[in-house]
């Protein structure tokens, strides 16, 4: 079944309405991975490392019905977090390894540590729901719909080092989330070479391969080709530490990124801020405020739509630079710093200050 017709088509039973942890320390693949898995109809959350994944379930055992589990995470890599899952906490709930290598002996080596399958990155929706229909229970209802498709006039027809309709494909036809995903990667991904360069003046090869690393999964999941196989090829020589090697594919890598990032740079700016709608409904505000702050806490993107409903009702005011700056941080996905911001609106807004 082509990846663009999953939307379209009913996910089993078993899938639909299951809760599945999402465990993955890149804000890009969280956010492809959670597309594709709410589209199936799952309820998502998110841990951004095997270790705060094992912390949620400690205090929560029934929280998900399935976790899908990243490999190469700081501070707990997935093995790590499977192990104490399986031996401390006593789970035998379905773990599914993600992974960017999808070679046997990898996919060997999850099985031995405790996980029940595996799913190559980037991900192919049909083969994942096909893995998700495999391990999850039989449920009596549907539960939840599907999400729909979002449209968005703003996504140009094509941009260098982009393929754009693979990449369109892998998110359902979300072209909005795609608009998004690739303002963030502009922003995220600009300094690259600059940050591998000094981590290897540093002589920090551990930091230099995992922002390869890194980079490659992101470049793969939103189907830059040249930029994953340039890195690829500079992990390779990295982990061979070839210094003449090393060199020269970082110049690769560097060529590679250069038309991409250049081409990122003429995308449309995220829609301005709303103008002034009149006298405040704060009643109103206040309840948005409070959801868009339990979202931001829970780091659920749901929180982006909320904003947005959420500025349109506040409009233009003393507070136009707090919002401006809140929805840069919810664009780079950085929920910690926009719960912070979205506090000092509350303060000029004369609200209760926000319980974070």
């Amino acid at each position: 079944m082509p990846a663009s017709e999953v939307a379209a088509s009913p996910a089993p039973s078993t899938v639909v309405g299951a809760r599945a942890l999402l465990v993955e320390d890149n804000d890009i693949n969280q956010m492809v991975a959670r597309e594709i898995l709410e589209g199936f109809g799952l309820v998502v959350e998110i841990a951004g490392d095997g270790r705060a994944a094992v912390e949620l379930l400690r205090a929560n055992p029934t929280r998900c019905t399935l976790v899908l589990m990243d490999l190469q995470m700081p501070e707990m890599d997935g093995f790590e977090a499977t192990r104490i899952i399986r031996e401390e906490l006593g789970l035998d709930l379905p773990i599914i390894a993600m992974t960017a290598h999808a070679l046997a002996d990898e996919r060997q080596h999850c099985l031995a540590s405790g996980m029940n399958d595996h799913v190559a990155k980037p991900i192919d929706p049909p083969t994942l729901l096909t893995v998700l229909a495999r391990w999850l229970p039989p449920r009596g209802d549907a539960g939840a719909s599907p999400n729909e498709t979002v449209a968005a006039t703003d996504l140009p027809a094509a941009l260098p080092g982009v393929d754009l309709p693979a990449v369109l494909r892998r998110l359902s036809g979300n072209r909005e989330l795609l608009l998004k995903m690739l303002r963030h990667f502009g922003q995220q991904w600009s300094g690259a070479h600059a940050s591998i360069h000094l981590a290897l003046s540093a002589g920090d090869l551990q930091q230099a391969r995992q922002t390869v690393h890194t980079l490659r999964g992101v470049a793969s999941n939103l189907s830059m080709s040249n930029i994953v196989a340039a890195a690829g090829a500079l992990e390779q020589a990295l982990k061979r530490e070839e210094s003449h090697a090393i060199e020269r594919c970082l110049e690769m890598l560097a060529a590679a990124l250069t038309p991409v990032l250049a081409g990122l740079e003429r995308l449309p700016p995220a829609s301005p801020l709303a103008v002034d709608v009149g006298p405040l409904d704060h009643p109103r505000l206040e309840r948005q405020l409070s959801d868009l702050a339990q979202l931001l806490l829970q780091q659920d993107m749901r929180a982006e739509a909320c904003f947005a409903e959420f500025r349109e009702c506040l409009g233009a005011g003393e507070w136009a630079y707090a919002m401006a700056r809140l929805e840069q941080q919810l664009d780079r996905l950085d929920f910690a710093a926009a719960g912070i911001t979205l506090g000092e609106v509350a303060e000029l807004l004369g609200m209760a200050a926000l319980d974070r």
